[in-house]
């Protein structure tokens, strides 16, 4: 499994996020791909991502299983992923 953690410096939502993320990736058996929207707009529109922070679980081929957009605790960012 892999969490595609889409991001921006600029955004708070996302610097709340990042102690979650880190969390629940120290927790889980999960690969972890970090991605700035601001460095990597190609990839942000590939992923169809309007807003920051989006997180997209991909399977083993590469294609999105689960996507959630927003900050939210650590439990629901959980539940949502399906993780």
């Amino acid at each position: 499994m892999k969490l595609m953690h889409f991001t921006a410096t600029w955004c708070e939502p996302c610097k709340m996020m990042k102690p979650i993320v880190s969390e629940v990736i120290d927790e889980n058996d999960i690969e972890y791909i970090l991605v700035d929207i601001d460095e990597h707009r190609q990839t942000a529109m590939d992923y169809e991502v309007m807003g920051v922070p989006t997180f997209i679980i991909l399977d083993d081929n590469n294609n999105a299983i689960a996507r959630v957009t927003g900050a939210m605790p650590k439990q629901k960012f959980i539940d949502s992923l399906g993780i």
